[in-house]
């Protein structure tokens, strides 16, 4: 039963890690991959899964900060060092 609990805890540690840290699941993956355990295929391809979701998000997530901020720099390159003085008076 505690070799169950502690196999359990493991997973979900590696799961967490695969969607948290996203390179870092695919040491699980291997890790799990090349285990005897019944079910460390699974567990291989769940976070090889979880690390890939995770790193698309990661990626498009990113993407769309970094477009949100392109325009407002624009605009404050544009601004006239002139004007600015003249507003702060």
């Amino acid at each position: 039963m505690d070799d169950e609990k502690e196999a359990a805890k493991k997973k979900r540690w590696a799961y967490l890690i695969s969607v948290g840290l996203p390179p870092f699941g695919l040491f699980y993956a291997v890790r799990y991959s090349f285990s005897e355990k019944t079910d460390g295929k699974g567990v291989a391809l769940m976070c090889v899964i979880l690390t890939v979701v995770s790193l698309l998000a990661t990626w498009a997530i990113g993407r769309l900060f970094l477009a949100s901020v392109g325009p407002q720099m624009r605009q404050i390159q544009a601004l006239n060092p002139g004007d600015l003085k003249d507003l702060l008076q």
